[in-house]
């Protein structure tokens, strides 16, 4: 073979070793952010998990709380239709009240009238 061929083979090697060792860095530094990324991902889930259970303990602590909330508008609602009732109530005891005192005042001044 010529010399000439053996240093342009020489060449075209050298040019794919070359690529190939640039490729293989790539590729490794390629993995090194893949890798990093996964690791920030899992301190994130990490994180997030941790924020999920104090907010599962925050809700499961509410429980009660509104479950007497619940208790408290019933009575509430109670107690706003036993006041309505009472103030109807009174309102009718007043009105016969009124009602029975002007009856005896009218029937008092028709007896006691002289004609």
């Amino acid at each position: 073979m010529d010399a000439s061929v053996v240093a342009l083979i020489a060449n075209r090697l050298d040019s794919i070793d070359r690529s190939i060792t640039e490729e293989r860095r790539d590729s490794a530094e390629s993995r090194r952010r893949v890798y990093e990324k996964l690791e920030e991902q899992g301190h994130d889930i990490s994180v997030i998990s941790s924020r999920v259970e104090t907010l599962e303990k925050s809700i499961n602590e509410m429980t009660p709380t509104v479950a007497e909330f619940v208790t408290y508008k019933t009575q509430v609602k109670v107690a706003g239709s036993l006041g309505s009732f009472l103030w109807k109530l009174g309102g009718y005891i007043l009105a016969m009240a009124s009602a029975s005192t002007a009856a005896y005042v009218w029937l008092q001044g028709f007896f006691t009238t002289k004609p």
